[in-house]
Parts: C-alpha cells; structure tokens; sequence
C-alpha cells in the first residue's frame, strides 16, 4: 500500500523523532492517528481477501476436483470414479483453479504481513509516546 510506504518514510525520516523536543509528541500522535486509519481501512479488505481465500482452501480445492470428476463421468460413463478423479486433477480447470488458489493466499499472505507492519509501528509509536508525560 502506497500510502503506508510514504507515511512510513515521512515517520522514519522525521527530524523531530527522538528529538526531544516538545513538539515530538504531537507529532507522534499524529503519526499514531494516521498509522491507525490505515489499518481500520484494511479491516474490510482482510475480510474481503480472506474470504476470496477460504474459497480456495483444501476443502475448497476437493470439492472442486470432484464435481469436475463429476462432469468428466457423466460425459463417459464408462470411466471408473478413480480415473475421472486422476483426470481431473490433471485437467486445464482444476489447474487454473489451483492457479487462483495460490494467488488468493499470495494475496492474503500480503495484505497479514501489512497489516502486522501497521500495527508494530502503532505500538512502537505508543511506546515512544509513553516516555511523555
């Protein structure tokens, strides 16, 4: 997110940080305030990926392989359950789902470890912040 790596940068990079001048607290409460709506802007998108990603879990990706195992069985009927099953785990469909399976966790894997970021600098900022009084 384009937004954190800027608002990171800004706090990094702040003459004010560790100064110990008395302007520093406001400062790190703004930093605070604006590090704590970004990860309240995240919340419904974590629900969001994280959803798209269960869809694509384990349970998800049997079921898949079985209906088209399915479909594949209906279509011949002379095929044993075993070898539609052996062939749908092969098949283009069942490939470009395990495709979109890997993506979606990519994705939710992504989204985790910024919100993680977020929140460490949250609670770093509150511990400088605790030096105040």
């Amino acid at each position: 997110m384009e937004e954190f790596k800027e608002l990171k940068t800004e706090y990094l990079y702040d003459p004010l940080k560790s100064s110990g001048d008395s302007s520093e607290k406001d400062r790190l409460l703004f930093y605070s305030d604006k590090l704590t709506d970004l990860y309240e802007k995240l919340r419904p998108i974590c629900a969001d990926v994280y959803g798209i990603r269960t869809l694509h879990d384990d349970k998800a990706s049997t079921a898949k392989k079985a209906r088209i195992a399915k479909q594949m069985q209906e279509a011949n009927t002379k095929l044993s359950w075993n070898r539609v099953t052996e062939l749908a785990a092969a098949s283009d469909e069942y490939d470009d789902f395990l495709k979109e399976r890997a993506y979606y966790y990519e994705c939710w894997e992504s989204i985790s470890h910024l919100r993680d970021s977020i929140k460490q600098y949250i609670i770093n900022i509150g511990q400088r912040l605790s030096h105040f009084k």
